[in-house]
């Protein structure tokens, strides 16, 4: 280990585990059998990169000596891995049993591990075994004695010999393709435990609304979904259960937990689970208590249990556990480190930011992040989407559904319980209710004292307090923060003026122009 006061003056590589000093194996490189750096993610959940610059290559090295130690580390961590998998696999087949257990406990068959692959073999080894003892007779053991030693040796030597080169193969394929050590059936045990012996409530979160977990019904509030969830006491659960994998994140409201069986009130789901292995004698997997979420929501607030932080709606409550309280997660991106709860959040940021292929309109060569934002543009190039009621058309469905809801039928309009505003979609309803009632922006600027309700907002806002200018005028050469302020200013050179007076025909570039000339030549006031 190098001292506090050493200087490294590098003619070779540093290794970076223990800054030897040689010509050592890279950390990664493609042409390597190994990967060095995940080795040491898996092992120790440390994210080792390469620095930038000239040092990039001779810093990017490990020594022989930490190979082998690592090796070591990384062997032993997939053989705990395989023996906590193997002990819950006899542990839920109810295969491990108590000495000290007076009851009848049912005979469980060893094998035996032999070695001889063939009866040639062994008749080889016997007659060694003589030769070491000096023992030069010519009698030698015929072949029906053979048979008669052990008949079933060669059977089940095969068939050792095929889960030791086959099993072991899958096992670890299965640990280099799964990073969590658990079971989609442990996952859905511990649901069904708590499903049966308690109050609370599982729910789904989809399109910003709550789903009820068995029969896929949508709600806009919590208290209709706890209403309707009485109403599934008599269904199938294991059907409802099929939905669930090893990425899946099971959301349960335990306001008014209890226990079925007791009854017995229950603070936490923790107490909860506690309480159903101690007095009920109910077991689970422990490790995939991380796939369980506990909320304690109602209609007008969504509090995080983890902090004292409190939202208007679950949707930002949700948003909020995610950055702030799941850590780093166990998928790691390899390019810039960041971690994410699941695979598909993984796949979602790799491809928004690390890849630069975009969704790109054929038709006006718009360019898309997203494959959803690509397929809802494309709907503005079908052509007219006709009203059945009326002989309106319409370039999109969005704007036919909002003229069907206000012209033919209000039952689709979606009404503000606080003011008179009415909507279309609940998406709009609900950042009305967030900017306009609750003031609920949970978006801060670092900078300023600005807050917005979502995301987008913020990005928007950010560029004000950016000096560059990328969008640049290719007639004049002046440059805008924004894309849209450099489309409204082409106008000016191209003599666009869209925006025209009803009342003297005289047309302007901006709609701001027009406003005020219809307050200085046309105001009634």
């Amino acid at each position: 280990m190098a001292a506090e006061s050493e200087v490294f003056k590098l003619e070779k590589d540093l290794c970076r585990c223990c800054h030897a000093e040689g010509n050592f194996h890279k950390l990664f490189e493609p042409s390597q059998q190994e990967n060095f750096c995940d080795m040491l993610r898996n092992c120790f959940d440390m994210n080792i990169t390469p620095v930038t610059g000239n040092l990039s290559d001779v810093t990017n090295a490990i020594c022989p000596e930490c190979v082998v130690k690592l090796k070591d580390a990384s062997s032993f961590k997939r053989q705990v891995q395989q023996c906590e998998e193997k002990f819950y696999d006899l542990y839920y087949k109810n295969a491990l049993f108590d000495n000290s257990y007076k009851g009848t406990a049912p005979t469980v068959k060893e094998e035996l591990d032999i070695d001889f692959t063939t009866l040639e073999d062994e008749k080889k080894q016997c007659s060694d075994i003589k030769m070491d003892t000096g023992d030069n007779t010519e009698d030698e053991m015929h072949l029906s004695d053979l048979k008669k030693v052990k008949p079933k040796a060669k059977v089940k030597n095969k068939k050792c010999k095929k889960i030791t080169q086959e099993g072991c193969e899958d096992k670890s394929r299965k640990d280099v393709e799964k990073p969590s050590d658990y079971r989609t059936s442990d996952i859905r045990d511990i649901v069904k435990l708590i499903i049966m012996f308690s109050t609370a409530t599982p729910f789904r979160w989809s399109y910003s609304k709550y789903m009820c977990f068995f029969c896929d019904r949508v709600f806009t509030k919590f208290s209709e979904l706890k209403q309707h969830h009485y109403d599934h006491y008599e269904i199938k659960l294991d059907s409802s259960l099929r939905s669930i994998t090893t990425e899946t994140k099971v959301k349960f409201e335990v306001s008014q937990l209890s226990c079925k069986i007791c009854p017995k009130d229950m603070q936490t789901l923790d107490d909860l689970l506690d309480h159903i292995t101690i007095t009920h004698k109910q077991g689970y997997n422990s490790v995939v208590r991380c796939s369980i979420f506990a909320f304690r929501l109602t209609d007008t607030e969504a509090p995080c249990q983890q902090c004292d932080q409190t939202f208007s709606f679950f949707g930002n409550l949700l948003s909020h556990v995610y950055k702030n309280h799941l850590g780093t997660g166990q998928f790691l991106c390899d390019s810039c480190g960041k971690g994410f709860p699941t695979k598909f959040m993984l796949k979602k940021h790799v491809r928004l930011e690390h890849t630069n292929a975009d969704y790109v309109c054929q038709t006006c060569n718009m360019s898309f992040k997203t494959h959803g934002a690509f397929s809802y543009h494309r709907i503005t190039h079908k052509g007219d989407f006709n009203c059945a009621q009326c002989p309106e058309r319409f370039p999109s469905w969005y704007l036919r559904k909002r003229h069907v809801a206000f012209a033919h039928d209000k039952s689709l309009q979606i009404a503000c319980e606080l003011c008179s505003k009415t909507f279309v979609k609940y998406n709009s309803l609900k950042w009305h209710l967030m900017s306009v009632h609750h003031n609920d922006k949970p978006f801060a600027c670092d900078l300023c004292d600005f807050k917005c309700i979502n995301k987008t907002y913020l990005k928007r806002h950010m560029v004000s307090h950016s000096d560059t200018r990328p969008f640049q005028c290719h007639v004049c050469v002046k440059a805008f923060q924004r894309k849209e302020h450099l489309e409204t200013h082409v106008r000016i050179h191209t003599n666009d003026r869209r925006y025209v007076c009803k009342e003297c025909g005289k047309g302007f570039v901006q709609i701001a122009g027009l406003k005020v000339h219809l307050r200085a030549h046309h105001s009634t006031a």
